[in-house]
């Protein structure tokens, strides 16, 4: 079950990494389909460093959409979906935080 809650982090991690690959940032998202591996560590610091990176992601997620819409709206061009569709990106980011937490995912980032 504990690897159930790890699995919204990995997804957004890949996630995150093809939206850079897209943008042509390969390195960047090479790292990103990487950091999953890190979890083989269960280290606590592996646990802080997905929260940040995940925080981070939604962010990035907010940004993309504010940037999009406000360039579909200027060219009077539909915008709603795609605002939804970034904005669930975003939500799930900060899923995939919430299930980081609790006394199960401590207990597996600190028995390694």
């Amino acid at each position: 079950m504990t690897y159930l809650r790890l699995l919204p982090a990995v997804l957004a991690c890949v996630i995150l990494g093809a939206h850079f690959l897209r943008g042509g940032h390969v390195f960047l998202a090479a790292g990103l389909a990487a950091f999953p591996f890190a979890l083989a560590l269960r280290e606590p610091w592996v646990k802080r460093a997905f929260e940040i990176l995940l925080g981070v992601g939604a962010m990035v997620w907010v940004a993309t959409a504010l940037d999009l819409g406000a360039a579909r709206m200027a060219a009077d061009a539909p915008w709603l979906r795609m605002a939804c569709i970034l904005g669930g990106v975003a939500a799930f980011n900060g899923l995939a935080i919430l299930l980081l937490q609790g006394d199960r995912m401590r207990g597996f980032f600190r028995s390694g």
